[in-house]
Formats: structure tokens, C-alpha cells, sequence
């Protein structure tokens, strides 16, 4: 008896010795399990971005668990020596409904406070939680009062405050790294794939400060000056909507050189054009051509509802003459109002340029802050996401005020976007105008549109070249800037105006467009492509040049065309109009005289004479 009760301690003694080295051995396991995941959250090395995942911001950098871990080894590591609990499920399974298989509420709460369990608790049911409210980057999930309904939801759902206490905790964390700057330490690829804040840029557009030149004062040079500060009053619809005589257009206000002449916008960090770069040009020109254009966007901004009524955006294209200064002059300050307008109708606007995006954000936990993508694609993912959370949003609330069929009448608005077509960046017809203002610009060239506005229904905006009293008035903020004083300035009056008789010589060559006049290499260029251009001129392109000479067809883009033809609006009511013109003075001249020696040679004069609109007035033109 005493043997067997002796051999029944041994047993019971390796027993004891066995289970206690499977749970030691258990343990081990998952300290080199969770080790990563300690050791990368105590060092708080990981750098989140707004695109982070929700899923490796809740891990903080750590891998995430594997499916191995059984429900058993968490009761050893509790202690539990109950049968009462199948331990042979996986923790992956046991975390979506743990009451089901751990029916103890003490026992319950005592494994799911373990470390690793937090872990999984957090990859198995805040990440599905969160992503079904569609909140899957740190971008998406915001500040703290943003996106509070799907946040309320999934704090619902977890029904752990304790869980739940620890994703804020995190997520709110990173969020607060990626807003706080850091830029700097990133890695050229995560600038790439991924949006980034730049710091102080929504300030320096919104607090740009403004200048103008003003013409009228005979003690200056070229008559004009430049003052600090906003004008009383700038121009009217009238005094911007105008169409000139395209036949005059290079002198038009010519007579009227007394008053405001051009606005200047200086941003301290630049624009997005300059890629915020201080060391670029931050100077932005605003005449009247430039000024109609906020115009018309403003009216269409002044059509949609105040209230959340369903409502159709107008988008636009804007076409210019390459060279004018469209991209940078046009497009910034077109910003710069759209970021002053009524943030309720516009909360935020998206720029587009290079193939990159900027991000403007007005309203909510980004207000005040301007995201850039490298890849345009990146934004337009942000935009599709914001568009559909703003939307679910309005409906949301439009049914609880009792709003019956709100999914229909009622539209979400969005923002304002500006696109700058250049190279092969082109829009596609996933950049959404159902909840968007947006403005399209480009050359001539209808390529670069053509199919985009035919599918979004867009309108033309059409933009004229300078005029010479514009031309001047750029001329003297340059030299108001290179003189630094008003003294100096006034004093260098005979320089000046030696300066500006080369530039009115070049208008005349080349034309009114910035960049080849102020230039240097750019204008010798020119000069050389226009008289390539006019030395190649065939058979075939006579009679076109003839009809453009009478501005009776449209553009025809054929790789020279912008280096002797200017586009010009000739009709804006009810909707805008373009024709063709020679670029300049002397470039009208050669070609009238090719056109001419060219028909007289071949005996064309009677066919030319029978061209549909050709009379004597038009003819006498030449």
C-alpha cells in the first residue's frame, strides 16, 4: 500500500514537472512572440505619415501575430485548471466572440487583459471595425472631432472600453506625429507613396500679401509706380468682361493709362506652381484677363444652394496661349480666392500640377494645413474616400431631420479642384465633378482635354494675352523690385526707359507672352523657331494661314503653330469664343506676305477671292 501510494507522488510529481515545463515553455514562446512588439513600442522609433495603415499603427511597427496561439496556452498563462473551456481554438477566432468561448466573465476578462491578447484584439477587432466605417489610414481617421459617428460606431461594436481606450490612444498618437511635421526625416520613397504636410504653406497663401501698380504719375518712369497694400477697389465685372477688337488687341487700354493696372500677390513660401521653393519666383501677377476668371468661377460657386439640395457643378476648361503665365499667375490666385470663399460651399481645394496634388484643407481636424502627393493617383484615392464620407454623412444626418428620399435630393459639396494640364498629365474621367468645382487648363492643343470635357460636359474659358499697358506694368514691378527703393527707381529713370524699349522691340517679334520677352535664352529660342517655322510653311498650310488671317477656322495644333499664332477672345455671352491671330506685329506682317506673294505667284488671287466670308472690308485688313 505504502509503495503504491509512493509510486502515485512520483507520478503526480512528473506530472507536475511536465505540465510546469510546457507552461514555462509556453511562456517563452510568447515572450519572443510579443518581444518585438514591446521592445518597438517602448523605443517609439516608427515615423507615421497620413497614409499609414490602421493596422501596423495598432501594432506600432511590430509583426503582426501569427493563427498558431491556442486558447489553452492563454489559460495556462491564467491559470485556469477548469475542462469547462475547449482550449483547441485558435485566438484569432476566440477574439471576434470571446463571451461565446470563454463563458466565465472573470476568467474572460483576466485573459483578454493579457499583452498578447491585446494584440490580437486589436489586428482581429478594431481593424475590421474600423474598416468597415471606412476608416483605413490615419488620414482617415482624423482628429478627435472627426469621423466622431464611426468612431461612436466602432466603440460600440468593441463593447471594451478598455480596448478601446488603447486604439485612441495609438491612433490619435499617430495622428498627431504625422501633423506635427518630421517631414524632413522621411524617405524620398515614403514622399512618394504616401501624403505629407508642408509646414506654414496653407499660411503663406492665405496671408499673402498684396501690392499693385498703378499708372498715372508723370514724375515716375513709364508713368507708373508700385504701392504696397490691397487698391480701394479693383475692377468691375464690366471692366474685366470686355472684348476687345482682336485686331487691336496689342494696344487696347492704351489710352487708359491712369489708375490701377495690375495687382502683385507675394507668398513668403512661394506657391504650389513654385512647389513652395522660397528661392523661386513668388510674385504672382493678377490683371484684368486673370481677375475675369475668378469671376466666372465665383458666379458658378454664387449658382450652387446654399442649403444641401442636389445640385450639377459646371466644370471648365480654361485655354490660353502658351506663354502667358497661365499655370503660375492664373492658377494662384484662383487659389488664393477659393481658399478666402465660403468654406461651407468649399472645404477644401485640390491642385493639380505636374502630376503631383496639393491638398488644401479648410474645415475639420486638417484645417489649415496642406497635404502634398507625389503621385496624383495617391490624391485622387484621398478625394474619392472624402467624397463618400461626406456624403454618407449628409444623408446620415438629413434622414434623422426626416428627409425621406435624401440619398437622391440631397448632394454633399465637396470642395473646388484645379488642374493644370501639362505633358502627360491629363485629366481622367475619374477626377469626380458630381460634388466638385472644377477648372481645367491648357493650351490650345485640344489633345490635352478634348475627351475629358466631352464626357464631363465641361465650358471653355477662354484667356487673352497681355495687352502692352499689362506688359509695361509687369516691366515696372521687375524694375520696382531690382531697384528696391522708390527712390532708386525714380532715379534710373533713363535706364528704364532704355530697358523698356528692347522689351517693346521683342513684343513685337515675338509677342506679348512672359516667358519668351523676359527671358533672354528664351527669346533668342524663339526667335529662331518662329523663323523655322515661317521658312517651312508648305503649299497645304497657305490656305489655312489665309483663313487664320481672316479668323475663319478653329486652332490646328501641328508642332508650330504657337510659335506664330496667339489664341483671342473674341465673344464671351452667353458663352465664351476664341479665334486665331498672329502673334505679334511683325509675325502678322511675314505672314501676310507669304499668303499674299504666295497666291499672286500661282495665279490663286481668284480662288482666294472666292472664299466663303472673304470680302473687300477683310481684305482691305492686309
Amino acid at each position: 500500500m505504502l509503495s503504491v501510494f509512493r509510486h502515485s507522488l512520483r507520478f503526480a510529481g512528473v506530472r507536475h514537472a511536465r505540465v510546469s515545463a510546457q507552461v514555462r515553455y509556453n511562456q517563452l514562446r510568447l515572450y519572443h512572440r510579443t518581444l518585438p512588439f514591446l521592445c518597438r513600442a517602448s523605443s517609439g522609433s516608427t515615423t507615421w505619415t497620413l497614409n499609414s495603415r490602421m493596422a501596423d499603427v495598432l501594432l506600432d511597427g511590430a509583426p503582426p501575430p501569427d493563427n498558431v496561439m491556442l486558447l489553452s496556452e492563454c489559460l495556462e498563462r491564467v491559470r485556469h485548471r477548469g475542462t469547462d473551456i475547449d482550449g483547441n481554438v485558435r485566438m484569432d477566432v476566440v477574439i471576434q466572440e470571446p463571451e461565446f468561448y470563454i463563458p466565465d466573465e472573470h476568467t474572460r476578462r483576466r485573459i483578454l487583459c493579457l499583452p498578447e491578447c491585446q494584440t490580437y484584439a486589436l489586428v482581429y477587432r478594431a481593424v475590421p471595425l474600423l474598416r468597415g466605417h471606412r476608416i483605413t489610414s490615419v488620414l482617415r481617421w482624423g482628429g478627435a472631432d472627426e469621423n466622431t459617428d464611426a468612431k461612436r460606431a466602432v466603440r460600440d461594436a468593441l463593447a471594451d472600453e478598455r480596448l478601446w481606450n488603447t486604439v485612441c490612444g495609438l491612433l490619435d498618437a499617430a495622428f498627431n506625429a504625422a501633423m506635427g511635421g518630421g517631414a524632413s526625416e522621411r524617405t524620398d520613397e515614403a514622399w512618394k507613396t504616401s501624403g505629407a504636410v508642408i509646414p506654414g504653406a496653407f499660411e503663406s497663401v492665405v496671408n499673402a500679401r498684396w501690392s499693385y501698380v498703378e499708372s498715372g504719375d508723370a514724375g515716375m518712369p513709364l508713368g507708373m509706380r508700385v504701392v504696397d497694400g490691397r487698391p480701394k477697389s479693383v475692377w468691375s465685372d464690366a471692366e474685366v468682361n470686355r472684348t476687345p477688337d482682336p485686331w487691336q488687341i496689342e494696344n487696347v487700354d492704351e489710352q487708359q493709362s491712369c489708375g490701377l493696372e495690375s495687382l502683385v500677390l507675394t507668398s513668403k513660401k512661394g506657391w504650389p506652381f513654385t512647389k513652395f521653393q522660397t528661392e523661386e519666383e513668388s510674385d504672382v501677377f493678377v490683371r484684368r484677363e486673370v481677375m475675369r476668371v475668378w469671376h466666372v468661377v465665383r458666379r458658378e460657386l454664387a449658382r450652387w444652394p446654399d442649403d444641401d439640395r442636389k445640385f450639377n457643378p459646371r466644370p471648365y476648361v480654361l485655354v490660353g496661349t502658351p506663354g502667358i503665365g497661365k499655370s503660375f499667375g492664373c492658377w494662384s490666385y484662383l487659389l488664393y480666392e477659393l481658399l478666402h470663399y465660403d468654406a461651407a460651399k468649399v472645404p477644401v481645394v485640390a491642385y493639380f500640377v505636374d502630376g503631383s496634388a496639393y491638398i488644401f484643407h479648410k474645415t475639420g481636424a486638417m484645417a489649415g494645413r496642406v497635404v502634398f502627393y507625389k503621385k496624383a493617383d495617391d490624391a485622387l484615392i484621398v478625394m474619392w474616400d472624402m467624397e463618400n464620407e461626406r456624403h454618407e454623412a449628409l444623408v446620415k444626418r438629413k434622414e434623422a431631420e426626416g428627409v425621406k428620399d435624401a440619398e437622391n435630393d440631397c448632394r454633399a459639396k465637396c470642395g473646388f479642384i484645379i488642374f493644370d494640364v501639362s505633358g502627360k498629365c491629363q485629366p481622367e474621367n475619374s477626377l469626380s465633378t458630381t460634388r466638385w468645382g472644377c477648372v481645367v487648363l491648357s493650351s490650345p492643343e485640344a489633345s490635352n482635354f478634348k475627351e475629358w470635357k466631352k464626357q464631363k460636359r465641361a465650358f471653355y474659358i477662354f484667356i487673352n494675352c497681355y495687352t502692352m499697358l499689362e506688359m509695361k506694368a509687369f516691366f515696372v514691378r521687375r524694375e520696382w523690385c531690382r531697384c528696391r527703393t522708390c527712390e532708386t527707381y525714380q532715379a534710373c529713370g533713363a535706364e528704364i526707359e532704355q530697358r523698356w524699349s528692347v522689351v517693346e522691340q521683342r513684343i513685337a517679334e515675338v509677342g506679348p507672352m512672359l516667358r519668351y520677352v523676359f527671358d533672354d535664352t528664351e527669346y533668342n529660342e524663339r526667335c529662331s523657331d518662329v523663323f523655322v517655322a515661317l521658312f517651312n510653311i508648305n503649299d497645304v498650310d497657305m490656305e489655312r494661314y489665309m483663313r487664320i488671317l481672316l479668323y475663319k477656322i478653329p486652332w490646328v495644333e501641328d508642332g508650330t503653330t504657337h510659335q506664330i499664332i496667339k489664341l483671342v477672345r473674341v465673344a464671351s455671352n452667353p458663352i465664351d469664343k476664341s479665334l486665331n491671330f498672329p502673334a505679334s506685329e511683325i509675325i502678322g506682317a511675314d505672314l501676310k506676305t507669304l499668303v499674299v506673294n504666295h497666291f499672286f505667284k500661282r495665279s490663286y488671287l481668284a480662288k482666294a477671292l472666292n472664299m466663303p466670308g472673304l470680302a473687300a472690308e477683310v481684305l482691305g485688313k492686309f
